[in-house]
């Protein structure tokens, strides 16, 4: 047994610092925020933006209209690498208890859709967008009451580090481990 008696706090301090310089990551966390957005604004549900000239989105199975399930304008969005700067992201979804969704070949875009618009100086008035709008179904399978009902959404940047459930984490830890306590301190495995 080593003489050096390892001091387990200092150990721990050691090894989330490094974790953190191996793994902390820029991130941006999305919160609800009950206010009713505007028609360029983040939001779940409501009135999305379409642009002049665009249709509405509909089922390619069906033939009937999606719903907005979200909108992301990036401006509102911290800068994050290798995301967009400005533009808006929609998806939408089907009423159905998939959500339009295809198990067996997920990236089928038939009962759902995502779009992407690097332009949004001109929208279509919102009185227009509402009247192309999906009549809103007491049956329907939706995560929100109504076709129009929406909340906003705000983002906020955070960092993060590797989650002890990723796959990589168990080798770094242990290869960490292995690295601050002594070969006599180390028990099998870590």
């Amino acid at each position: 047994m080593n003489d050096k008696t390892i001091n387990y706090a200092e150990l721990a301090d050691r090894v989330i610092k490094k974790l953190k310089d191996r793994t902390e990551k820029k991130t941006v966390e999305m919160k609800f925020v009950n206010k009713v957005p505007g028609l360029l604004e983040s939001k779940i549900g409501g009135i999305p933006f379409i642009p002049q000239g665009g249709e509405w989105p509909l089922d390619k199975i069906t033939g009937k209209k999606l719903y907005l399930l979200i909108q992301i304008n990036f401006a509102e969005v911290p800068a994050l690498p290798d995301y967009p700067k400005k533009g808006i992201l929609q998806i939408f979804i089907a009423d159905d208890d998939m959500y339009g969704m295809d198990v067996k070949v997920g990236q089928y875009q038939d009962g759902w859709r995502i779009r992407f618009y690097e332009d949004i100086s001109d929208p279509l008035p919102v009185e227009e967008i509402q009247k192309m709008m999906p009549k809103y179904d007491e049956t329907a399978c939706l995560p929100f009451e109504q076709a129009d009902s929406s909340c906003g959404i705000v983002f906020e940047e955070r960092s993060m580090l590797i989650s002890t459930e990723d796959y990589k984490f168990d080798s770094m830890f242990d290869e960490i481990m292995r690295s601050e306590l002594p070969e006599d301190e180390l028990l099998g495995e870590c």
